[in-house]
């Protein structure tokens, strides 16, 4: 990267319910597919945006950010319940594109069985008040090196 260009990278972290998100199908679902993600040598989260990562590549950030994007139409601001809505379309869709092959190949599960654990999660999260964070980084090169 030439000096003064600049990259943003963003990513979204594990859905999490407003209260209670501690037990559940969604709780079994994120620890299966954390642990499933980090045995395939391929972690999911939002550790890689840490600002450290990029300075040690020589970037300094310019901008860092994290926000909580509800899941659903619960939020009172008419921008985040639009917001909102797209994420859940989003989130739903992506439950089993994200986990079905990790947790057939890497944790043994069925393929049934995943199914009917993504359909648990969609259940709690539609029937609650669930959000996933968002996380942006912009970064700028600003020296040779």
């Amino acid at each position: 990267m030439r000096v003064g260009g600049s990259v943003e990278v963003s990513d979204c972290g594990w859905i999490r319910m407003e209260e209670g998100w501690e037990s559940g199908c969604l709780r079994r679902y994120n620890e299966l597919v954390k642990a499933a993600a980090e045995k395939a040598g391929r972690p999911l989260g939002l550790d890689h945006l840490d600002g450290r990562y990029f300075e040690r590549a020589g970037l300094h950030v310019v901008k860092s950010k994290t926000f909580d994007v509800p899941l659903g139409v619960w939020a009172r601001e008419p921008q985040r319940r639009v917001a909102g809505k797209m994420a859940l379309i989003v989130a739903l869709e992506g439950l089993e594109a994200t986990g079905l092959r990790l947790l057939v190949r890497e944790m043994g599960l069925g393929v049934q069985e995943v199914k009917e654990l993504c359909g648990g999660v969609r259940r709690e999260v539609e029937g609650g008040r669930a959000f996933v964070p968002y996380s942006f980084v912009v970064a700028r090169k600003l020296v040779m090196g």
